[in-house]
């Protein structure tokens, strides 16, 4: 949306408004190391040569461009005949100083746009920024919550064409490259600063990029403000610095399992290294797939084609070298894909890095499989992305937001397995609260509840008709967390269930996450359904009600739950959406959604959910629940 624009006259008043507050003279004190009132060496100065100067300066360098040229290199332009200069974003003497009135960026995705901003290489201030991203599909599209208007924003625009979005910010006065970069990546990106009620908000500045100690989007991009008793804090120590070539942050909200349909065996690919600055994932019988180019973006290469992501790619006998090279093998790793070699030596390498490597790649096939590309999402997840790598999740001590366990129970026989399923979580802050309907829990069973979960809990006793939708307002009105997850008390979950919708979240940047009904535990029979028509990880698609993880801002401006006594699940969806929020449903695993043949307010009998189950199980497998201890040896160290 614009607004109404300037006169002919207008824009003349403020182009002669930018050229009396001396725009350009910093720019060109960065490009040439003179004072702009300074006479040329050599020649002879005088007043009418000064102003000439200064006048053919500010002239030269009101648009100011920059567009990638490698996959860690921008180039800037001054336009008009100036020769345009490159930035590696990792070097040290990168640092371009520019005051202009408006900052062109060209970029193939919003990864790219990330880590421009993230590395503070550019300084100064600018009026206007006008965006061109040229890969943006759909799915990135919906959901993106553009910072409030200031009160000195002019023009706000957004459209796409084709697949590319274009986007124009103008401000009344100069605003600070870094803020104004920032203002502008969230109008195409999703992820923002974690959500918390209190804890660190780090300054990040040139200094946290280049010794890796950046978390950004968690943070301010300004390296103007105080830290000293503030509201900011410095970024966190790393040690020992970052140096190594996995430390080059992944633009996670693009390298991620969207659209990972774990089934059967998974897809064989190669990496084929053989050419100079690209690298080529081709599939089993020799067509490239992806061609990853040193001149490219990563990011866009993953999500401009349509590829199987959950895979197994074999590295051969030898890794390819370079910082380019480890970052392909870390983005891949991102979307589920399993790196496969022969070589031991290989697969330490890789271990070493977080990623999940296997000797097989007939490894990598049913439960066993979906475990593997599982586990090396989520384990790339929490060391590669900026904010992640540096919380307690990955190799960091920053803060995680804490998460609200709401269980709403009217089985007693059932609360105690599902307390010891939340007792064995690896998410390291939560909380869990008990709502008892219709039944009262004695002394002994709360001190043995209490001493079996290592985490608060609090049981509050509520009175029988209550619905369930007021059940679960009641224990949301007295949960202390950032986030509030769901968990219905007669399902069962795995130990990465919490870090799993955490992780979720923090990828996709949907309001509500949640998990796949994809695996049912029919009870009277002792057998496992597999839906696999739920295996797909996608966006706008129906999850399971007993799995869904909000933030409690976006449950509130939801309108919280429905009062409703059934479809309380489906409510809080159609809440969401009604707000212009959207809703993630990521895979299956870890969860399982056990059924008898009474006692659930969605009614279903077993033979009707046997017919949709593509897959049957005897019994419960234990690697629908966890990774099992078979594959400790596959998957490589933990975060």
């Amino acid at each position: 949306m614009e607004e109404a624009g300037t006169t002919p006259s207008a824009e003349s008043a403020e182009r002669a408004e930018d050229t009396d507050r001396g725009e350009v003279q910093t720019v060109a004190e960065g490009e040439d190391g003179e004072s702009p009132d300074a006479s040329p060496p050599g020649r002879p100065g005088g007043p009418d040569l000064r102003r000439s100067v200064v006048r053919l300066k500010r002239a030269i360098v009101r648009i100011v461009s920059v567009r990638l040229v490698n996959w860690d290199t921008v180039e800037v332009s001054l336009l008009r005949g100036i020769r345009p200069r490159r930035y590696r974003l990792d070097d040290e003497r990168a640092d371009r100083i520019l005051h202009a009135a408006i900052l062109r960026i060209d970029v193939p995705d919003a990864a790219t746009l990330d880590r421009l901003a993230g590395s503070c290489v550019l300084r100064g201030s600018v009026r206007e920024v006008r965006l061109r991203v040229a890969t943006m599909p759909t799915w990135l599209r919906g959901g993106l919550r553009p910072t409030r208007v200031p009160r000195d924003l002019e023009v706000f625009s957004w459209q796409a064409r084709g697949n590319a979005v274009e986007v124009r910010l103008r401000w009344r006065r100069r605003r600070n490259v870094a803020r104004a970069l920032a203002d502008v990546s969230a109008t195409v990106l999703r992820p923002r600063r974690w959500e918390q009620t209190g804890g660190p908000v780090p300054v990040l500045d040139r200094a946290s990029w280049l010794r890796g100690a950046s978390t950004w989007p968690h943070g301010v991009l300004d390296a103007s403000l105080e830290l000293a008793n503030g509201p900011f804090s410095a970024p966190p120590d790393v040690d020992p610095p970052a140096a190594g070539p996995a430390d080059w942050p992944l633009g996670t909200a693009l390298a991620n399992p969207h659209g990972r349909r774990l089934l059967g065996p998974a897809r064989a690919y190669t990496l084929d290294a053989s050419q100079r600055g690209r690298l080529v994932l081709r599939s089993s019988d020799g067509q490239p797939v992806l061609t990853f180019s040193e001149r490219g973006s990563v990011e866009q290469t993953l999500v401009a084609h349509r590829w199987d992501k959950y895979a197994v790619a074999d590295v051969g006998p030898a890794l390819p070298e370079g910082r380019f090279a480890a970052h392909v093998l870390t983005a891949l790793a991102a979307c589920g894909v399993v790196l496969v070699s022969g070589s031991a030596g290989v697969r330490a390498e890789l271990a070493a890095r977080g990623l999940v490597t296997v000797a097989d790649q007939a490894l990598v096939d049913g439960l066993v499989g979906y475990q593997l590309s599982v586990a090396a999402s989520r384990n790339t997840a929490v060391r590669a992305d900026q904010s992640l790598r540096h919380t307690v999740l990955g190799r960091g001590n920053l803060p995680v937001p804490t998460v609200s366990v709401l269980v709403a129970s009217k089985r007693a026989a059932d609360v105690m397995t599902c307390l010891r399923d939340l007792a064995a979580q690896t998410y390291p802050s939560f909380e869990v609260l008990v709502g008892t309907h219709g039944y009262r829990l004695d002394e002994a069973t709360l001190a043995e509840l209490r001493e079996l979960l290592p985490v608060p809990l609090r049981v509050l006793e509520l009175p029988a008709d209550d619905t369930l939708g007021e059940i679960l307002g009641t224990l949301a009105r007295h949960a202390d967390g950032e986030f509030v997850a769901k968990v219905d008390d007669d399902d069962r979950y795995g130990p990465e269930h919490l870090t799993d919708l955490i992780l979720a979240t923090r990828t996709s940047g949907a309001d509500l996450v949640a998990k796949s009904a994809r695996f049912v535990h029919l009870a009277d029979t002792g057998q496992t359904i597999d839906r696999t028509w739920a295996a797909t990880e996608a966006f706008e698609v129906t999850p399971a009600g007993g799995t869904m993880l909000i933030s409690r801002g976006a449950l509130q401006a939801a309108g919280g739950w429905s009062t409703s006594p059934r479809h309380v699940d489906a409510d809080l969806l159609t809440r969401i959406r009604s707000v212009g929020g959207i809703t993630y449903r990521t895979h299956g695993l870890g969860y399982v959604y056990l059924r008898r043949s009474s006692g659930h307010t969605w009614q279903a009998d077993s033979t009707e959910l046997l017919e949709h189950g593509e897959v049957l199980y005897g019994g419960l497998p234990e690697e629908i629940l966890t990774i099992g201890d078979q594959l400790a040896s596959t998957e490589g160290p933990r975060p």
